[in-house]
């Protein structure tokens, strides 16, 4: 077993701890820092050995698990509604509904609303998704393959991440313009 050049470990993670809190302003440079050099020690075997580049790629990874953990914990402690994946699949079942069917329901009814945030956060699903969510939930129609039922729900997971991440941005300033979670 060779030497571990920890010093050397340290710097690339702090490179990428570095760039990382950059993009991602929910975590700070010390704590992905922290994180990287923690997965180090316990995953020695996962990168000893490696070249530099190699090293930065997997640091890399490490902190962007983190970042969007973080970024998700987050999310789930703002103060706005927060769907979860059964709500949006019943919101994308209703997407056949025609709009008469809402007319009963006044514009504050939760149906309508996460229909309405189904509808604005599908543009930002790649296509792949889009299409097996349509063909499996809207439509009803079987899976094919155990394959495109891990995919479909995958593309659930992505669009209800979206959903929570955009209503959060949206609950953080209200119509007024002040900062409700400040």
């Amino acid at each position: 077993m060779t030497d571990i050049n920890w010093t050397e470990a340290q710097e690339i993670a702090r490179v990428q701890a570095t760039q990382i809190a950059k993009r991602w302003p929910v975590v700070e440079v010390e704590d992905v820092e922290q994180e990287i050099v923690l997965w180090a020690a316990e995953n020695i075997n996962a990168w000893q050995g490696k070249t530099d580049a190699v090293k930065h790629g997997i640091f890399k990874k490490v902190a962007t698990r983190y970042a969007s953990g973080e970024r998700t914990y987050q999310d789930m402690f703002t103060c706005q509604y927060w769907y979860t994946p059964e709500e949006v699949r019943a919101a994308l079942r209703s997407l056949t509904e025609p709009p008469e069917s809402f007319s009963h329901i006044n514009s504050d009814s939760s149906p309508l609303l996460a229909k309405m945030d189904v509808e604005r956060a599908l543009k930002k699903i790649p296509d792949r998704y889009k299409k097996l969510m349509f063909e499996h939930i809207v439509l009803g129609r079987p899976f094919p393959s155990p394959g495109d039922k891990k995919a479909t729900y995958r593309g659930v997971d992505i669009l209800t991440s979206w959903i929570n991440r955009h209503s959060a941005i949206e609950t953080k300033t209200s119509r007024k313009g002040e900062d409700l979670l400040a």
